[in-house]
């Protein structure tokens, strides 16, 4: 099991179910600890695809619901410019090959 993994689900609970700050991400993780073992344990693949099925599911929600946000007030596409000058394009790539790294370490 990946630490940072335990501490960006920890701390997404924390910022999803708090309006205020009541309980400390230590105690967050205290309460996932015993999920993660158990999860973790299993040695039979049969056994994991019930849970496994459950977070595709949310993960499809997830991002039905990301994209309804992102595509929901669109700019004018008319207003932006379509050409960069040339200094902005290492700033471009950057981005795209943070982008792309990063995509499966989380």
């Amino acid at each position: 099991m990946c630490s940072v993994y335990f501490v960006f689900i920890a701390e997404h609970i924390k910022q999803t179910v708090e309006v205020q700050n009541t309980f400390s991400l230590a105690t967050y993780m205290a309460f996932l600890l015993p999920l993660f073992l158990a999860l973790c344990s299993i040695r039979h693949l049969k056994y994991l695809a019930i849970p496994s099925t459950l977070a595709n599911l949310v993960y499809c929600v997830a991002f039905v619901i990301t994209f309804q946000y992102i595509f929901q007030e669109l700019p004018s596409w008319r207003r932006l410019p379509s050409i960069q000058s040339l200094d902005r394009l290492p700033l471009a790539f950057g981005s795209l090959m943070f982008a792309f790294s990063a995509a499966g370490t989380v």
